[in-house]
C-alpha cells in the first residue's frame, strides 16, 4: 500500500512540475492545495484497496490485472474533460453517477478552478487574456472570431 501511494505520489508530482513548467497558474492558495493532495491521497488509496481486493480474489495474474482495465476509462466518462451536460443521454447518466465526476468536481473546486469552468462550458469562447493574479473575477470571455488579426489591408496597383 505504502509504495504504491508513494508511486502515485512522485508521478503526482511530476505531471504538475510539467504542468508549471507549461505554464499551468492557480490563484489557490496553499490550503487549497493542501486539500487537492489529500483528496487525490484518499482517491489514491481507496482505489489502491479495490486492487488488493480484486488482487486477492482472483486465481492468476491475469485476471487481476484485468481488473484495473474498466477505472482505467472512468475518468474519460467523468466531467474530467467535458461538462456531463454536454453528452448524450445515458452516457450523462453513468457521468453523473461514477465516482471520478465528484472527485474532478472537488479537486475543481478546492483550487479555485470552478468558475473558470465556465469557460469550458461555452464552446467557441475563450480567454482573451490570462489576467494572472487576479481572484476577485474571471477574466472576460471572448468569441474565438476575435482573437483573429484583423485582415491586412492589400494594395491595388493599378
Amino acid at each position: 500500500m505504502l509504495t504504491s501511494l508513494a508511486a502515485n505520489l512522485v508521478s503526482l508530482a511530476i505531471v504538475v512540475g510539467v504542468a508549471l513548467l507549461m505554464g499551468f497558474r492557480s490563484g489557490a492558495g496553499v490550503l487549497a492545495w493542501l486539500a487537492v493532495v489529500g483528496i487525490l491521497v484518499l482517491f489514491t488509496l481507496a482505489l489502491t484497496w479495490l486492487a488488493v481486493i480484486a488482487g486477492l480474489a482472483a486465481k492468476s495474474v491475469d485476471g487481476a490485472t484485468a481488473f484495473s482495465y474498466p477505472l482505467i476509462f472512468l475518468p474519460f466518462l467523468s466531467s474530467a474533460f467535458v461538462p456531463p451536460d454536454t453528452m448524450p443521454g445515458p452516457v450523462r447518466w453513468f457521468a453523473e453517477n461514477q465516482p471520478v465526476t465528484p472527485i474532478v468536481n472537488s479537486i475543481r473546486a478546492a483550487g479555485g478552478n470552478a468558475r473558470r469552468q465556465r469557460a469550458v462550458d461555452r464552446p467557441g469562447l475563450v480567454h482573451r487574456h490570462p489576467h494572472r493574479g487576479r481572484r476577485d473575477r474571471d477574466p472576460p470571455l471572448q468569441p474565438a472570431a476575435a482573437l483573429r488579426p484583423p485582415p491586412r489591408a492589400s494594395r491595388v496597383e493599378g
